[in-house]
């Protein structure tokens, strides 16, 4: 009866964390709806070009690359403000020492890609998708939210996010659809 009491406490163990998380999961996402409301078309190529600027001040070897105005989607500062946060959270913490994180926006077809390259360890390939999973993180117990809630953001905004290996590390994009620039916008 060990053994079986034994795998009926671990079944329980799981079904209690598959609980706590899905129970952690929803209540992120209705926060995190609260930072999408109100999206408007936004020069989001002239906030993340200065998002980085300011934050380069903390964080050394930090490169923005890419068009510094004229890129619109709809999107809001705060959403865009939380994706580069964890983002940049994450390439920090998994950098080579004193390797540059690039940040760079760029336009292809319909989208907008911002994407945070780092050099650094790679993902395993079979944790590509995985990584932005709540609760799934590389770096240990009690983590695994940034890389969920930028996922979550891009999916509220109408875009995705990625996860992806270069030769020496990896590179997290976000796609968002292209907007046209708001009315008021001389852009």
């Amino acid at each position: 009866t060990g053994a079986a009491e034994t795998e009926a406490y671990v079944a329980a163990q799981k079904i209690d964390l598959a609980m706590r998380v899905l129970f952690g999961a929803g209540k992120l996402q209705q926060l995190l709806a609260s930072q999408v409301q109100g999206a408007a078309s936004m020069d989001v190529a002239g906030y993340v070009s200065a998002y980085v600027r300011a934050y380069a001040r903390r964080v050394p070897d930090l490169e923005y690359h890419g068009p510094t105005e004229g890129v619109f989607a709809v999107v809001t500062d705060l959403a865009v403000s939380s994706i580069l946060d964890r983002v940049l959270d994450n390439a920090t913490e998994r950098r080579d020492p004193k390797s540059p994180i690039i940040v760079s926006m760029a336009v292809e077809k319909d989208e907008a890609i911002l994407a945070v390259a780092n050099s650094g360890p790679k993902i395993a390939e079979d944790w590509l998708r995985k990584v932005f999973d709540y609760g799934v993180s590389t770096a240990g117990h009690e983590r695994g939210q940034g890389l969920f809630v930028v996922r979550e953001l891009a999916t509220m905004l109408q875009g995705s996010a990625l996860a992806a290996n270069t030769d020496d590390g990896v590179v997290i994009a976000v796609r968002l659809p292209l907007a046209a620039p708001p009315r008021d916008s001389a852009a």
